[in-house]
């Protein structure tokens, strides 16, 4: 695992003895760098057993919970695909903000899921932040505007990443530049290849 700093040091705990060799991570196209890097991995105990469990930092690096993905072969459950522990207000931060604030001098790159920025990480834009969602909320925005002065917006190419981007223009375009990062329909930043990656971001 990623060293950290921890503010909850019982998840610290639970998140030890993680497996990073995971076929569901390796499946998802992360190597093996990209996957100590971020700390994640399948979780054999606690709230997340049963699932690949992904740390959750603020911006400062202190650990604050961890999502738990259903993993394919997993039973269906009512709460989706992600588990969140109980209290936990993902509005109130940005996935990899920690990491990302170090390279934001030329800008930050805002997608929504964890998997797509662990994904554009691994190709080398360590400027990468995700909302954890297909909306960003207020202190989201506070959180951005307060670590740069422009934003690339690479959201799914769906209906819901389509109504993300008008959030942004509504909310902040006097505020920061902003440049949308278009996906063609049915695309998402993880699953694209480095050449794709590369010929929408440079």
């Amino acid at each position: 695992m990623a060293e950290v700093r921890s503010a909850n040091p019982s998840l610290e705990r639970e998140l030890r003895d993680l497996n990073p060799d995971h076929a569901y991570l390796v499946a998802r196209g992360l190597t093996i760098p990209t996957i100590k890097t971020f700390g994640v991995g399948y979780c054999k105990r606690g709230l997340m057993r049963g699932r690949i469990a992904i740390p959750i930092h603020d911006e400062h690096g202190d650990l604050v919970a961890y999502a738990g993905r259903a993993i394919e072969n997993a039973p269906a459950e009512p709460t989706g695909k992600y588990r969140l522990p109980d209290g936990f207000k993902k509005s109130f931060v940005l996935f990899n903000l920690h990491r990302a604030r170090e390279h934001a001098s030329g800008g930050l790159i805002v997608v929504e899921g964890f998997f797509d920025a662990m994904k554009l990480h691994q190709a080398g834009h360590e400027n990468v932040v995700a909302l954890m969602g297909s909306t960003v909320s207020r202190e989201q925005e506070e959180l951005l505007a307060a670590h740069t002065d422009r934003l690339a917006l690479m959201f799914d190419g769906d209906e819901a990443g389509v109504a993300c981007v008008r959030q942004f223009y509504g909310h902040l375009r006097t505020r920061l530049f902003l440049k949308e990062v278009q996906l063609a329909t049915g695309e998402q930043p993880d699953s694209l290849p480095l050449e794709r990656i590369r010929a929408l971001l440079g």
